[in-house]
């Protein structure tokens, strides 16, 4: 199987990055893999693995004549979309020109959540480009549970759950085995919007239980940080990936 993924996060260019060192591990489930992101410095192509290429252009529109020659020469089966948004319109519409399957990819929140619609116009038309690509996609993943109910409800078996596994699991877990030798209290760390839709009012109460016996970080913004504990945790406004 050849699969051409549209609009890959640039960080897959990083050396050095999860999202590369994912992409990776993908090798020997696949023939060949054509990877397309945006950059405004990196414009050549970059091999990342024996059949895995990666190939950055500097803008959308020099991106279309790059996707065309891909699914042409490449003979490409599958076109993958990272997000049901924008990309996943572009994917969709080159998938149904060239008569190839559209898979989409759904990572985060569940875009239909009632609280994430009322917070802007933008994400109420979000929601409606996601009902459209949702029934014109021929496979659906998503690494979300509540996601995945919700759209297996909707568009049935097409919907399948793939988490979301960090590409150096095996160095975590050593680490993880080594510190627990030495320390008492497991340690929780949060990361997201302090917003109505991530239910902050209930990781408050979960805070307030566990704190004699869990060390909690919580890192991000939000009108609901008024809600937490902030004497029981460690506190950080919104982050950089790095300092994350």
């Amino acid at each position: 199987m050849n699969i051409l993924s549209i609009g890959t996060d640039r960080e897959i260019l990083q050396p050095r990055s999860d999202a590369r060192a994912r992409m990776v591990l993908y090798s020997p489930l696949v023939n060949e893999m054509y990877i397309h992101c945006t950059s405004r410095t990196a414009v050549s192509n970059e091999k990342i693995a024996d059949n895995i290429t990666v190939y950055a252009a500097t803008s959308w529109f020099k991106s279309f004549s790059l996707i065309k020659n891909l699914i042409k020469e490449k003979h490409i089966d599958v076109i993958v979309s990272p997000d049901p948004f924008a990309k996943g319109w572009i994917s969709m519409c080159f998938a149904w020109w060239y008569k190839k399957k559209f898979l989409l990819s759904v990572y985060g929140g569940n875009i239909f959540d009632p609280h994430w619609k009322k917070l802007s116009l933008w994400n109420r038309i979000y929601a409606w480009i996601g009902t459209v690509l949702f029934t014109h996609a021929d496979a659906i993943q998503t690494d979300g549970l509540e996601t995945y109910d919700f759209l297996k409800q909707k568009y049935g078996d097409k919907v399948f759950w793939k988490p979301m596994v960090p590409a150096n699991r095996n160095e975590l877990l050593a680490v993880q085995k080594n510190e627990n030798s030495t320390r008492t209290k497991s340690r929780v760390l949060y990361i997201g919007r302090l917003i109505e839709q991530k239910n902050i009012p209930f990781l408050t109460r979960v805070i307030n239980e566990v704190h004699e016996c869990v060390e909690v970080t919580v890192v991000g913004d939000g009108e609901m940080k008024k809600l937490l504990p902030l004497e029981y945790i460690q506190y950080f406004p919104k982050q950089s990936r790095t300092e994350i």
